[in-house]
């Protein structure tokens, strides 16, 4: 491993920021240098939305591969405004701020 200072930006994000996370991604490979690392977090369904980002400088993380085993995705229910519900076993329903909460301090490992 280089003797040089190593840093990670995590990211946590979701289908309604895709176009300002590309942003973010376009800006980050055009100014940053040295030892690096990005990091986004989004939930399954935005993979699909997020995977084309994956770089040797960027991974795109689905969030149940670093939350707890207790810790599900219900999935999108259509009346809430973004729709996203995941579930601990421990807590209850987790929500759009608590989730990021959780996300930002698990990665990277």
């Amino acid at each position: 491993m280089s003797e040089e200072l190593q840093w990670a930006v995590i990211t946590p994000s979701y289908s309604l920021d895709a176009r300002r996370c590309k942003l973010l991604c376009r800006s980050m490979d055009a100014f940053l240098s040295g030892p690096w690392h990005h990091y986004i977090i989004v939930d399954p369904v935005d993979m699909p939305l997020f995977r084309h980002l994956s770089s040797e400088k960027r991974t795109i993380i689905d969030k149940r591969e670093i939350l707890p085993k207790s810790t599900v995705f219900v999935g999108k229910v259509p009346f809430m405004r973004l729709g996203r519900v995941w579930w601990s076993w421990r807590h209850g329903p987790i929500f759009g701020w608590q989730m990021q909460q959780l996300v930002k301090p698990r990665w990277p490992r």
